[in-house]
């Protein structure tokens, strides 16, 4: 009797096990959620963006017609069962060159009423506009500028970008403040990890003429500064529109493109150099020894011999922004500025950059 027992025992336990799901691990690019209700009890200081726009695309057919010009996934963003608020993607010419970087919002309410939020650079969101109705042809799609109605604005975490971090599972133990997985402003139209590097901060969009919502402390150069020091290039002085390469812009690891959606702009030159794996150059963050006014954007950076090793895209301070080619990254670099002075720098490979890419 008391083996009968023990084996329904045993029986019952191996039923059991075998009946539980183990949760499946997400890719990077479903790390960006609906915000939780959490707030820390010492709100961190956000940055005012007044250099970005907000467009509203609405109507039927709207994720049809996203799905075929940007280079991210729109229907993962669209699934709203997916839980995924925001998603960061590009805009591309048809030699696959950069017009646009974009962060999509999902801001539908009922289903078949579709909803999305466009954040782009505001100097450019007329000629984004422009652009997609250009290919909207008969589609049930509606476009606008709402950037009076809406505000952009960044709460960068504390974590240091020099130092390798991980992604940590939403819900997880492994979850904190600073990974940017919990709501720093609930009460915003979106408040969620920056899509691009979940550990950069939190990326809120409010209603214009809520400000009270969020604690006021840094402005755009303080944050353009603290952006450079973690490699994140935005707007079109860091991705002159019909210049650069979408992985070169390292598009890739910041979770922006999909290699298996199918067809959209540009999309052959971008999957030819992802399968063929050599990329010689990159964004990467700059860190100049004396900050000068005299350095500009496209500046020429030189080893000591004096070879071509890339080019400033960006700067800010003492940080910046240049597509550097890798292979003299490791040494002493220059810069010369228009008034003729040297400037020398370094470069580092951030820490939210994949481990093999950081060898």
């Amino acid at each position: 009797m008391v083996t009968y027992c023990v084996r329904r025992c045993l029986l019952s336990a191996r039923h059991l096990f075998s009946t539980v799901s183990v949760p499946r691990l997400l890719p990077p690019s479903l790390l960006v959620r609906h915000q939780s209700t959490h707030r820390d009890s010492q709100p961190k200081e956000a940055h005012h963006l007044n250099k970005r726009g907000v467009v509203q695309v609405t109507g039927r057919d709207t994720v049809d017609l996203l799905q075929g010009l940007v280079t991210s996934d729109v229907t993962e963003l669209s699934d709203l069962s997916q839980g995924i608020s925001a998603q960061y993607s590009m805009m591309l010419n048809v030699q696959g060159r950069v017009l646009y970087d974009l962060i999509l919002y999902n801001h539908t309410k009922v289903l078949d009423d579709v909803c999305f939020l466009v954040e782009c650079d505001a100097s450019l969101k007329d000629e984004f506009i422009k652009t997609v109705k250009r290919y909207r042809i008969r589609k049930k799609v509606d476009l606008s500028d709402v950037s009076d109605e809406y505000q952009v604005w960044s709460i960068p975490s504390d974590v240091d970008p020099t130092q390798p971090l991980t992604i940590a599972e939403p819900g997880g133990e492994s979850e904190t403040a600073e990974s940017g997985q919990r709501s720093e402003v609930p009460e915003a139209v979106f408040c969620v990890p920056d899509p691009r590097v979940p550990q950069f901060g939190q990326r809120v969009l409010l209603k214009s003429g809520n400000e009270s919502l969020v604690t006021i402390g840094g402005n755009q150069e303080q944050y353009e500064s603290l952006r450079y020091r973690w490699g994140i290039p935005e707007g079109p002085t860091d991705l002159p529109p019909g210049e650069c390469t979408p992985l070169e812009s390292n598009l890739t690891i910041m979770h922006g493109v999909s290699f298996t959606k199918g067809c959209y702009i540009g999309q052959e030159l971008t999957a030819r150099t992802h399968h063929t794996g050599v990329i010689r150059k990159r964004l990467v963050p700059l860190v100049f020894d004396s900050p000068s006014s005299a350095i500009e954007s496209d500046s020429k950076i030189s080893t000591e011999k004096g070879r071509n090793a890339g080019k400033v895209r960006g700067m800010s301070g003492k940080y910046g922004l240049g597509l550097l080619r890798l292979q003299y990254q490791d040494e002493p670099l220059f810069v010369s500025g228009k008034d003729g002075q040297k400037v020398s720098l370094s470069s580092y490979r951030p820490g939210w950059w994949p481990q093999e890419m950081r060898k």
